[in-house]
């Protein structure tokens, strides 16, 4: 799988460069200013359009706070962010990046691989520095069941679930194993 995140500062010749790459993205995670940079376009679902319309197969716009925006040829769908009181979003992209890979190759769908992104990536923003090395699998899971249970998610459940059963499944056996679950 090739994944493609643009990184902060993107130069005009770095932006010619991203734009003959994108035909080999598997998936594209820009956050929302560099989805603009790269698509010429000021909305979310008009940036993650033309970006896929020049060749990645997946787009998964970070939106911070607000979640994420993913999207391929049969659509785009709104994946809203998990509340937590931000102390350092310092590694909360990357986060949400590691979180939506380790669900896509996984074989997690689209949706559930955002809710798992989204998770990862709050609990990052909720901890001061960047480093995944204290997150516990018991954690993320105590966190992805709190934000199943809010009622305004109701239409996300079947999504948060398959995010839950994939941790639990990965925390059990890295815990077996004396390994980190994200590794």
């Amino acid at each position: 799988m090739v994944t493609l995140d643009p990184g902060l500062s993107v130069s005009q010749a770095a932006l010619d460069e991203m734009h003959a790459l994108l035909p080999v993205v598997n998936v594209l995670l820009p956050s929302l200013n560099e989805a603009q940079k790269l698509a010429r376009m000021a909305a979310p679902e008009d940036c993650a359009r033309v970006l896929l319309d020049k060749g990645c197969q997946v787009v998964a716009l970070k939106l911070g706070r607000d979640g994420c925006l993913v999207g391929s040829r049969e659509g785009l769908r709104r994946v809203p962010g998990l509340a937590v009181r931000a102390r350092d979003s310092t590694g909360a992209g990357d986060g949400f990046a590691a979180g939506f890979i380790t669900g896509r190759l996984a074989g997690l769908s689209l949706h559930s691989a955002a809710i798992l992104g989204n998770a990862i990536g709050a609990m990052a923003a909720a901890r001061v520095g960047a480093s995944m090395e204290t997150m516990e699998g018991r954690d993320v899971l105590a966190f992805l069941q709190s934000y199943g249970q809010q009622e305004e998610h109701n239409e996300h459940l079947e999504a948060i679930q398959q995010a839950l059963d994939l941790i639990s499944t990965r925390f059990t056996e890295q815990e077996e194993e004396k390994r980190p679950w994200w590794k």
